[in-house]
């Protein structure tokens, strides 16, 4: 992955350049950047979540990596 960035006081991205390789083929996909925006005013409701009928919490737990035995059995 390639990533180019401006020379100038803001250093932003300009461009990116992602290849993948598989049975041979090579395929690329580039991006531009342009006309940044930098400190939009954005309404706070942009940010807000509402999460899909039918969803639920679920509390993340770190795991232990020294007794945690490949494939995430104990």
């Amino acid at each position: 992955m390639e990533l180019w960035i401006a020379n100038d006081a803001a250093t932003l991205p300009v461009k990116y350049l992602f290849r993948t390789r598989e049975k041979g083929q090579v395929t690329e996909y580039e991006g531009t950047f342009a006309d940044w925006k930098m400190n939009p005013d954005l309404p706070v409701t942009l940010f807000r979540f509402t999460p899909p009928p039918g969803s639920r919490e679920v509390r993340l737990v770190a795991r232990d990596e020294k007794t945690t035995k490949p494939g995430g059995r104990k």
